[in-house]
């Protein structure tokens, strides 16, 4: 098993909701706050850091919001 600190993770938060997830940083999680979470600017920051293939864990919710944005190209 590999930790945070030792494979880059990060966690997209909403701007000024990092104080909540203060243990995630301390283990080594990246936190991204951006001031809208959705799709375009998550996917939008992975392009800035060079990602090219993104792997989409979550509950319906999200799976939800990146397949109405048309941002879902392989399931």
């Amino acid at each position: 098993t590999r930790t945070a600190r030792e494979f880059p993770t990060l966690a997209y938060v909403a701007a000024g909701n990092e104080v909540d997830l203060t243990a995630w940083a301390v283990a080594g999680v990246e936190l991204v706050p951006l001031d809208a979470i959705s799709p375009a600017a998550i996917l939008a920051d992975l392009g800035r850091r060079g990602a090219t293939n993104v792997l989409v864990e979550g509950g319906g919710g999200l799976l939800g919001s990146f397949a109405d944005a048309g941002e879902i190209d392989e399931v």
